[in-house]
């Protein structure tokens, strides 16, 4: 039964206390300008090569190409340093760690199904990090995505309800912790309905250890030293099966405290000593640390002196005493010619220089290949006005003056267009192409009925499906769909992977501004929301059943927060739950986005009744004079 513990670290200090308390890796994050970060990273780094903790760079946050060189720069420090492995979820930022960093090992983060396991092997990732929510049946996690991936599950940080599938907006483009703010429903803000329990695995430690699991992941927070402390130590001893006590918490965080401010490190490296004296030659102490780094010093000769003879057993047992942390002495042999002896200042002496070479020699940065990422050529936008794409959520919007209209695609999702193959066959007829809309997440025990009403919407004559996650472009390939990107792509690299997996378009992540849509190298068709209701947050639990504890997920529901505005929820697949904007994106006045170097832009409908969906687009191809109540330009006007 073997495992490690992995803990979070922003900071030098809570680094050192996680590994005091017996982490075995560090997952570094970093909230300073780049230069400090850069710094920071690499200081951090070369603390835990020296105990042998591995380290891990977290870059699975949302990149722009204005904040991707910072990235990288971290990633060149970290990497020169030894760093172990980067944390990713973005395959465009997978992309340059593959370049930059080509002996880093690749962590992918989200896994919640067989397929992102194999999409992880195929990608050349080492590992796959679980999501808390994921439903992996044994054979999958035996199978391990048909490789050698490592299996990572986090069983203490803070709980989120949002899907790791579908970035959450609720925020806005970084994350503030919106969700922990009062909602409530029916006019009342008097509730928490978004803010997810903390997730707290630690009571079934034993059980979890015994499951396979490589790697067991800790998030404190807040990530403060004291925190860290406690985490890891209280998680190692319930892994271990030594019970779990949360009452104690603050007893235990206290006493911690108490113990790292007085008590020296502890040791973590072991070390085997070799002590030699011979006749006419001069003293030798030779450390091998068991991971390939052995150093020697020399001494001055021996002398024959009888009254100052030391015997082997005594050297040993002086091997072993005092060794300078993190070192340890695991093993110790002396080889003495007569009664040779050396004076004990000297002797001292020989064991600290071999330690210290030992320690340079653990620290040194490791030869490793040189990496050079390179981005590309930047491919200028096109020119051409953008084409009109509709996004419908239900059939009952679909209707024959809609399909009239001629929009460019039309999504539908795939159990809408099972549920009603009629609407779909009279828009066919009109030639309108329809884009089948696979579910955002996709489970184990949910792919048979994906993979059935994928054949059926083929037997429509559907050639085309829309996908939220990489792991699904082989799901939908497979079924001979032809693949369009729906997980709001923020970077250049992005675009070139998603070309490079054979997708014929993208959609751009509503959080970017018009000016950084424009800069992106648009080495694929693109395409941009500019109406609807944003989807700010798809929930793996059902909102529309916490509201009274009923579940009528056709039904309409809403949150209400502080300010009285209404936040729509709306049925997704799989009974999770999507919250909408409270108003509406409309661009129809701004004509900025027309020059942003579109395919398309989108029109994403879901609280509309069939008369507006109409309207709407009416009003986007240059007809009618529709315009709702309210509305906003979202975040395509912020400062990047």
């Amino acid at each position: 039964m073997s495992f490690a513990v992995q803990a979070a670290c922003v900071c030098p200090e809570s680094a050192k206390a996680a590994v005091r308390r017996g982490a075995d890796e560090l997952l570094i994050r970093f909230h300073a300008e780049p230069p400090l970060a850069a710094q920071l990273a690499a200081d951090i780094t070369v603390y835990c090569r020296l105990r042998g903790v591995v380290t891990v760079l977290d870059l699975s946050h949302a990149h722009t190409d204005k904040t991707l060189p910072d990235s990288y720069g971290v990633l060149r420090a970290c990497y020169r340093a030894g760093l172990d492995a980067a944390l990713v979820a973005d395959i465009g930022v997978l992309r340059m760690v593959r370049a930059e960093a080509p002996d880093a090992l690749i962590h992918w983060l989200g896994v919640h199904s067989s397929s992102g396991l194999r999409f992880a092997s195929d990608a050349g990732c080492s590992r796959a990090v679980l999501a808390p929510y994921s439903r992996l049946t044994e054979d999958s996690l035996t199978s391990r995505g048909g490789g050698k991936l490592q299996l990572q599950l986090p069983i203490y940080s803070r709980g989120c309800l949002s899907s790791a599938s579908v970035p959450c907006f609720l925020s806005g483009p970084r994350c503030a912790r919106a969700c922990e703010k009062p909602y409530g429903y029916a006019n009342k803000a008097d509730s928490t309905p978004l803010s997810a329990p903390a997730i707290d695995l630690l009571a079934r430690g034993p059980n979890l250890a015994r499951s396979g699991i490589d790697v067991f992941g800790v998030d404190a927070y807040p990530c403060t030293p004291e925190e860290n402390a406690y985490v890891v130590k209280v998680a190692r001893d319930a892994l271990a099966g030594k019970g779990y006590r949360p009452e104690k918490k603050e007893s235990l965080s206290q006493e911690l405290r108490r113990e790292d401010e007085n008590a020296p490190e502890p040791p973590r490296v072991a070390v085997r000593f070799l002590f030699k004296l011979q006749h006419a030659l001069p003293a030798g102490i030779a450390a091998d640390d068991y991971c390939g780094h052995t150093e020697y010093t020399a001494g001055p000769e021996p002398a024959d002196t009888p009254e100052h003879f030391l015997s082997e057993a005594e050297y040993n047992m002086r091997l072993r005493n005092h060794c300078a942390p993190p070192f340890f002495c695991k093993d110790a042999k002396s080889e003495i010619d007569g009664a040779l002896a050396i004076p004990g200042a000297d002797f001292a002496r020989m064991k600290a220089d071999v330690l210290a070479k030992l320690h340079q020699a653990r620290v040194a940065p490791p030869e490793r290949a040189p990496g050079h990422f390179n981005p590309g050529v930047h491919i200028y936008p096109r020119r051409d006005d953008p084409a009109v794409t509709v996004h419908l959520t239900r059939a009952d919007q679909l209707t024959p003056d809609l399909a009239e209209l001629m929009p460019e695609r039309l999504y539908l999702p795939l159990d809408e267009i099972v549920k009603a193959p009629q609407r779909v066959r009279q828009a066919a007829d009109k030639g309108v192409t329809a884009v089948a809309f696979l579910p955002r997440v996709i489970t184990d025990d949910e792919q048979p009925g994906v993979a059935e009403s994928l054949q059926k919407a083929r037997a429509l004559g559907l050639r085309e499906a829309a996908v939220s996650h990489p792991c699904h472009i082989a799901v939908a390939a497979n079924a001979g769909f032809a693949v369009r990107a729906d997980f709001c792509v923020s970077n250049s690299q992005t675009l070139r992977e998603l070309r490079r997996m054979g997708a014929l378009s993208a959609l751009l992540s509503p959080a970017l501004p018009l000016a950084a849509v424009r800069e992106l190298s648009h080495v694929l068709d693109t395409e941009l929301l500019i109406y609807g209701r944003l989807p700010l947050l798809l929930s793996e639990a059902c909102l529309i059943r916490k509201n009274g504890n009923l579940c009528n997920c056709d039904g309409r529901t809403a949150l209400v927060d502080k300010r009285g505005e209404y936040y729509p929820v709306v049925r997704e697949s799989g009974h999770r739950s999507l919250l909408l904007g409270a108003s509406k994106l409309w661009m129809v006045k701004k004509r900025a986005w027309k020059r942003a170097g579109l395919w398309a832009a989108r029109l994403f409908f879901t609280t509309e009744n069939a008369r507006e969906c109409v309207q709407v687009t009416e009003r986007h191809m240059g007809r009618g004079r529709y315009e709702p109540n309210r509305h906003d330009t979202g975040f395509y006007f912020m400062e990047q």
